[in-house]
């Protein structure tokens, strides 16, 4: 993760560049691993930092990362899990933590910084990142990259794209997704406010989504992608940051969650013409992006998240669709993804 620059500079922006919340503050790192995070903090002028991790292993490391670079006078390396930790002398003003996971929550620490905040924050103070947001689109076929299977060697070994292709479907892939690949506009889901989100809050929710095709041919939409990103914003910096796990921003080690669809749904650019008015579109026509034929212009439904019932570590997504066109929609399908 340390080698992840678009992770590791963007916390290095917000952190240093911004010396004026952190010069003689009290700031209080989360899950602080290595601890660069920490010194980061010590770096910009902070007071005295306490980085806490629960792997003693890990925070062994950190104390030795601390002493090495001269900075034992400003931080300390608690070994213990947050929620459990002693008091501390005085309240922080700022925490800091790296806590997102794939599809943002997948074993993330997020409560552990929902409980360091109301624990340790002092009233006002800052939580960075403060925000996360979490988006998708929907994807085309050559975000699956299948196509080294049509010619391997001079060898046609379609067969093996095909059983790849089958056995893909209604799963939750952890993997990039090219920018070319995104084959529609795409949807803000969520929205997590980190100084008021609760822990109860994480436990499961629900949105409706509604993502339209941009492009001006036909494309088969093969799945979801699913993206976050963690804005460290201007209410507390003056020089704003945001970190993104999008397409279409730097590649991250989180890359991103694809959703793949029993079937194709396939698109075309919505018409330049007037949209139909919402009454007019209430014709079911079960044909609606099946094929080309007979496309959509774009997909609309909800999607859930909870955490899994099983393995708290990992996501229960429950998918919900529909494709449509201008004047009808087609049939409505809902999958469950497990995200592990």
């Amino acid at each position: 993760m340390l080698s992840d620059d678009a992770r590791t500079f963007g916390y290095r922006a917000a952190i240093e560049g911004n010396p004026g919340l952190f010069r003689g503050a009290r700031v209080l790192d989360v899950g602080c691993g290595t601890g660069i995070l920490a010194l980061f903090a010590a770096r910009a002028g902070a007071r005295h930092v306490v980085g806490v991790d629960g792997s003693e292993a890990i925070a062994a490391v950190a104390e030795e990362v601390v002493r090495r670079n001269g900075l034992g006078g400003a931080v300390r390396i608690v070994r213990a899990q947050v929620e459990s930790m002693p008091d501390l002398p005085e309240p922080v003003d700022v925490i800091v933590s790296e806590w997102m996971g794939y599809c943002l929550l997948y074993e993330c620490m997020l409560q552990s910084v929902i409980a360091a905040r109301d624990r340790f924050l002092k009233p006002g103070g800052a939580v960075l990142p403060d925000r996360a947001t979490m988006h998708l689109a929907g994807v085309g076929a050559g975000a699956l990259d299948l196509d080294y299977w049509n010619d391997v060697h001079g060898f046609d070994m379609g067969c093996v794209k095909a059983a790849i292709a089958q056995s893909q479907r209604g799963e939750a892939l952890i993997q990039r997704i090219p920018a070319k690949d995104v084959v529609t506009g795409a949807c803000r889901f969520a929205d997590f406010d980190l100084l008021t989100v609760t822990a109860a809050d994480l436990e499961a929710f629900e949105a409706p989504f509604d993502v339209r095709t941009a492009l001006g041919r036909g494309a088969a939409c093969v799945g979801v992608g699913v993206w976050f990103d963690t804005p460290f914003s201007g209410r507390f910096l003056q020089h704003p940051v945001t970190l993104s796990t999008s397409p279409f921003a730097a590649p991250t080690h989180w890359v991103q969650t694809l959703l793949v669809l029993p079937e194709p749904v396939f698109l075309q650019a919505e018409p330049a013409a007037a949209a139909e008015p919402a009454a007019a579109r209430t014709k079911k026509d079960p044909a609606v992006g099946t094929g080309p034929e007979a496309p959509a212009v774009g997909l609309r439904g909800t999607i859930r998240v909870a955490r899994h019932t099983e393995d708290h570590r990992g996501l229960d997504v429950l998918l919900t669709y529909r494709p449509y066109a201008a004047a009808a929609e087609g049939q409505e399908r809902t999958v469950a993804f497990e995200v592990k």
